[in-house]
């Protein structure tokens, strides 16, 4: 006849430990203390046996240990511990107090997590408590690797040569080069500019616009001249790119507004030009406003001049702009590594597809982890086949001696009342008389059942 084999842990749990307001031992500072913890078995024939001693914290009543312990967890059994806290000293340690629970116990609790207060039969008045908190160690999976052919095509020997090629290229040609720009400088004033405040002058400043055939754009805004119908503006030094996308003759239009810190800002005026016309034609602009003009007829001349004064373009040299050519390479190297990145993608994806997880499935304390809770109840037969309760024979016959009935749920119970939460237990019999009747179901602790406490 074969031995049974020895069963195997459900898993291993990895403990950690805190505790809070321990109780200051030491005459001139605070306590040193470390846990130690013990282990046994539900018989308690053997002694405890030590798994785990802690570091030393010092000068600290409420330490958190950075050591931990491993233990086997094995679900149908009842694994006993104990916590001691002591106090280190040079000579001799002192006890702060022990607590004693089942390892059960802690993975079952919310949060996997369990406080109590350590106790010490010989210092009662002593509160402080510790925490013991669990958690599974998880195993990394298994997999198996299926053999089989990859159904993706590589990459062609041409798209690597000119990835090659591109990187290679890339390195030897400057991303900028110098360039000439053409930079528009000229010296802006007003004169005799319409007044818009009530109390005081103008506060005038303009914006340039480059006109298009649906829109304009904004292309500059010079600053705010202060309390003057006789502006004179710094100097403006454009370049003729960002004015005019260099084209000397394209329209500008000119719009002059007196500046308002609490309101809308008021239009003075407006005209058009070109960056051609005030080099070569002209170098003042009356500044027109439609709505005056409208409203005061024959009598409206402008709203004022615009004056520029010593136009001239000039070159700007060691302008460093993007390299045509090398954004053209950039362009193509980019297209050719999506590609590629998209083969690596899908090759990827079926290598991992060739895996097959050996054991995907959730833990038993796993499930605890998140949440769930095991709720015992239990149902007693009661039907004759039992035998009278006054027979010896009887499974329902009380003595000093647990019968079966007992011993089963004391030893179901044991385990499961762990992972129930409000250690409630609802109680039935069946087929049984009950109030005179026979009942199939019936409670054993009136008026629900629930009995507190296996």
């Amino acid at each position: 006849m074969q031995a049974p084999k020895p069963r195997l842990p459900v898993g291993k749990v990895e403990l950690s430990f805190a505790c809070h307001h321990l109780s200051k031992l030491d005459t001139f500072s605070k306590s040193d203390p470390y846990v130690i913890v013990k282990i046994r078995d539900e018989t308690g024939i053997e002694p405890w046996k030590q798994i785990l001693k802690t570091e030393t914290i010092k000068d600290n009543q409420n330490p958190k240990f950075k050591s931990t312990v491993i233990v086997d967890y094995y679900f149908e059994r009842v694994q006993l511990l104990k916590f001691e806290v002591w106090d280190d000293d040079a000579h001799k340690p002192d006890f702060q107090g022990d607590f004693e629970c089942k390892l059960g116990e802690i993975v079952g609790a919310r949060g996997q997590l369990i406080t109590a207060v350590l106790k010490d039969v010989k210092h009662s008045h002593r509160k402080g408590s510790i925490t013991v908190f669990a958690e599974e160690v998880y195993s990394p999976p298994q997999f198996n690797f299926q053999q089989q052919a990859s159904t993706i095509p590589p990459p062609s020997a041409d798209l690597l040569t000119e990835i090659a090629q591109l990187q290679h290229q890339l390195q030897v040609t400057p991303p900028t080069v110098t360039a000439v720009a053409q930079h528009f400088r000229v010296k802006c004033s007003g004169k005799h500019l319409d007044k818009k405040d009530t109390f005081g002058k103008s506060d005038p400043y303009f914006k340039i616009f480059r006109i298009r055939e649906q829109e304009s754009i904004l292309v500059h805004e010079s600053e705010v001249i202060m309390k003057t119908l006789d502006p004179e503006w710094k100097i403006l030094d454009i370049d003729l790119q960002k004015l005019s996308n260099n084209d000397p003759h394209r329209p500008l239009r000119f719009e002059v507004y007196d500046w308002d810190k609490h309101s809308e800002h008021d239009l003075i005026g407006v005209f058009e030009t070109s960056v051609h016309q005030i080099l070569n034609e002209r170098k003042e602009f009356p500044i027109i406003n439609a709505r005056v003009r409208e409203k005061k007829g024959k009598d409206y001349k402008d709203s004022g001049i615009f004056y520029f004064e010593n136009p001239s373009l000039t070159n700007v040299e060691n302008l460093s702009i993007p390299n045509p050519a090398y954004q053209e390479m950039n362009q193509r190297l980019q297209n050719a590594l999506a590609v590629k990145a998209k083969y690596d993608f899908e090759y990827a994806q079926q290598f991992r597809n060739r895996y097959q997880v050996v054991n995907n499935q959730n833990s038993f304390l796993q499930y605890l982890a998140g949440g769930c809770e095991v709720s015992l109840m239990v149902a007693i037969d009661f039907t004759g086949s039992n035998g009278h309760p006054l027979d010896q024979i009887s499974l329902h016959y009380i003595s000093s001696k647990p019968n079966e009935y007992q011993q089963a749920i004391s030893a179901v119970g044991n385990i499961l009342a762990d992972y129930d939460y409000d250690k409630v237990f609802p109680v039935y019999g069946f087929g049984g008389k009950y109030h005179g009747k026979t009942d199939h179901c019936f409670p054993l602790r009136e008026p629900d059942g629930n009995c507190r406490g296996i």
